[in-house]
């Protein structure tokens, strides 16, 4: 049995930069006077974020835990106010439980999704488990870290002897991206 975490992905933060540039007024005859203006570039915070669209189980007995396929996650290009931010990453379900191939049927809850730490370039991973109520971290950046990332985080999925059906059942998360002053 196949089991999909679907991803709804929240993945871009990349806000214009803006140029300014000052007027200046200029009074004289011509070619008497030369004039400046000051060009400033705003930079706001930026990142780009990199998550697998699906993250499979393969369930080959309900009655034990199982652990999806080693997955990449990256944020990257990260720029920030200040050089001792830090960038987190949480993880959310969409909704309470998996649907299930046959509606109605027993299927497991986003609460049975867990995670352990992990190991992150430029960051300490948080052990966690999945939930619908709130936002749950997953991982913070080191201080002034331009980038943050992971090419074998694992999740985990709770045995649920109840589960009868065959089928992919599937659950979507989000994941959501801040900045913090430690």
């Amino acid at each position: 049995m196949l089991i999909r975490l679907m991803l709804l992905i929240t993945i871009l933060c990349l806000l214009p930069v803006c140029l300014y540039a000052g007027s200046v007024t200029l009074a004289g005859g011509a070619n008497e006077n030369a004039a400046t203006s000051t060009m400033v570039v705003h930079v706001s915070e930026q990142y780009l974020l990199t998550v697998p669209a699906t993250i499979g189980f393969q369930v080959a007995d309900t009655r034990i835990d199982a652990s999806s396929t080693p997955v990449s996650i990256e944020l990257k290009g990260m720029v920030l106010s200040r050089a001792t931010q830090q960038m987190k990453l949480y993880l959310k379900a969409a909704t309470d439980s998996f649907i299930t191939p046959a509606p109605g049927a027993p299927t497991w809850l986003a609460t049975d999704i867990h995670w352990s730490a992990g190991e992150w370039q430029h960051g300490a991973g948080k052990v966690g488990t999945l939930s619908a109520a709130a936002f749950t971290e997953v991982v913070s950046s080191d201080a002034g870290a331009r980038s943050l990332s992971t090419n074998d985080f694992e999740f985990t999925l709770n045995a649920n002897p109840r589960v009868i059906h065959a089928g992919d059942h599937s659950l979507q998360v989000i994941w959501k991206v801040e900045s913090m002053i430690p």
